[in-house]
């Protein structure tokens, strides 16, 4: 009998990092979550997600690397200082950090966007396939330091690539299953002929 996919669907959650234990996940997890990745739809065959998975040293080599940036970027911001404590803390926290970076097709047989919701879909692919995993979490986390220049050089990106967020994993000791979402109907409009 197969299992209904809206009830898998209903249970996938993100874990934060404040929920992280700092105990470390093995690396065949990280494999695992990747090949889910791999088999999301792809316009064109051109398969545009590219991961770079930092852990153990590499880890502090990025933790160092957005310090840098946000103290960099962030001269202005009152906040900076919060950010920079939080973001000292992700090797004591986190597992693993997958950046989720998009590789456009040399011959740009498809428009950006077809190639920006194919890496969504294997992101989220990486989401379900946490769900084989009692004890370990992640979520996609985004905002301005993702998208900055010095991130986009860091990860040694060509022009017409992107970095589209970091996938934050770790062990988790109570993973949530349970969401409070809005009714589908409040999201939903069906175009009817009068």
């Amino acid at each position: 009998m197969s299992q209904n996919i809206l009830e898998i669907l209903k249970t996938r959650r993100s874990h934060f990092r404040k929920e992280f234990t700092g105990n470390k996940v093995e690396n065949s997890v990280i494999d695992y979550l990747l090949e889910c990745a791999h088999q999301a739809p792809t316009h064109k065959l051109t398969y545009p997600w590219h991961f770079k998975v930092f852990h153990k040293e590499s880890l502090q080599d990025f933790t160092n690397t957005l310090l840098e940036i946000t103290l960099k970027d962030s001269l202005s911001d009152p906040m900076a200082e919060a950010k920079a404590e939080k973001i000292a803390k992700i090797p004591d926290e986190v597992s693993h950090v997958i950046a989720i970076c998009m590789k456009r097709d040399e011959a740009l047989r498809v428009p950006e966007i077809e190639e920006v919701c194919a890496v969504a879909c294997a992101v989220q692919n990486m989401y379900l396939g946490l769900l084989n995993f009692d004890n370990v979490g992640g979520y996609w986390s985004t905002g301005a330091i993702a998208f900055s220049p010095n991130i986009h050089s860091f990860l040694k990106l060509s022009t017409n690539d992107k970095c589209l967020g970091f996938f934050y994993v770790g062990h988790i000791a109570n993973k949530r299953t349970q969401a409070g979402r809005p009714p589908v109907q409040n999201h939903v409009e069906w175009m009817r002929n009068n």
